[in-house]
């Protein structure tokens, strides 16, 4: 009965673990499969009368460790999505400061990237 009982820690703990292994390989496609296994889960291991301490200590340090990894992930998918938006205005405008130290923007002049030769 005992083994029963840990069934879903260890489950969990397996999960978090794979769930680790993707966050550092970059595959942030294979997340949302977890997402769903994870949440059942942790609804079954709220339902238990009982669970170890300790176990419920790796779950909480194994957690916290996949979510630095998560809050890392997306700042890298923010700042691509900002370098990229900056790459696609290049050339449309700059900023620049006056003498008086006030910012202004001088817009510029979009050239087509393609050009048709007879």
């Amino acid at each position: 009965m005992m083994s029963d009982e840990r069934e879903p820690v260890d489950d969990l703990l397996q999960l978090l673990e794979r769930e680790r292994c993707i966050l550092l390989e970059g595959a942030l496609q294979e997340i949302e499969p977890l997402v769903e296994e994870k949440t059942l889960l942790m609804e079954e291991l709220a339902q238990r009368e009982t669970v170890d301490a300790e176990e419920l200590g790796s779950l909480q340090a194994k957690l916290q460790r996949n979510q630095e990894l998560y809050d890392s992930a997306l700042a890298g998918v923010r700042a691509v999505a900002k370098r990229l938006d900056m790459m696609r205005t290049a050339g449309k405008s700059m900023n620049i400061y006056t003498a008086n130290g006030e910012r202004e923007i001088i817009e510029g002049h979009a050239q087509a990237s393609m050009e048709k030769r007879a």
